[in-house]
C-alpha cells in the first residue's frame, strides 16, 4: 500500500492541516492523532509538516521491511528502532545524523502517545485497547 502526506485547509484549529493517508484516501489514524495532539500543543505548521513526513518515512520503512501494516507491542522494541536507524545509515547517500535522530525521535514519541496495544499502520486495521507506556525504544546516531 502507498502512503502520502496531504494538506487540508478546512480542518478546525484543533486538527493538524497535514494528514497522512493511504492511496485509498483513508487516514492513518495513529499518525494523524499524534499530529492533532501536537497541533493542540501549539506546534507551528512547519513543524507539523516535518513530523508528518518523518512518520510517513517510518511507516513506509516498516511496511516494506516487515511485509505487514500492523505493529504490535511485542515487536515494537528498541531493536525495531535500531533496525530503522541501520536502514537509514545504509541508504546511499545516508541522511545526516540529525535527520536520522529526528525521524526516530518523532516515531518513538508518536508510538508512545497511542493508548492501544496495536499500532495500526494500515488505515483499515483497527484492533484492541490498552496501554503502550511500557515500550522500550531508543537509539541515536552520531557521526
Amino acid at each position: 500500500m502507498r502512503y502520502r502526506v496531504t494538506q487540508q485547509h478546512t480542518l478546525s484549529h484543533a486538527h493538524s492541516p497535514f494528514r497522512v493517508v493511504a492511496q485509498t484516501g483513508r487516514e492513518v489514524d495513529w499518525i494523524n492523532r499524534y499530529l492533532d495532539q501536537q497541533r493542540i500543543r501549539g506546534m507551528a505548521d512547519s513543524t507539523l509538516r516535518s513530523y508528518a513526513h518523518d512518520l510517513l518515512h517510518f511507516l513506509r520503512w516498516w511496511a516494506a521491511a516487515h511485509q505487514t501494516s500492523t505493529i504490535t507491542q511485542q515487536v515494537l522494541t528498541e531493536s525495531t528502532f535500531l533496525d530503522y536507524i541501520r536502514f537509514q545509515v545504509n541508504q546511499n547517500p545516508p541522511p545526516a545524523a540529525q535527520s536520522i535522530n529526528r525521524r526516530v525521535g518523532t516515531a518513538e514519541r508518536a508510538m508512545r502517545s497511542i493508548p492501544k496495544p496495536h499500532v495500526c499502520l494500515h488505515p483499515a486495521s483497527r484492533t484492541g485497547t490498552g496501554d503502550n507506556h511500557g515500550l522500550a525504544m531508543g537509539g541515536h546516531v552520531r557521526r
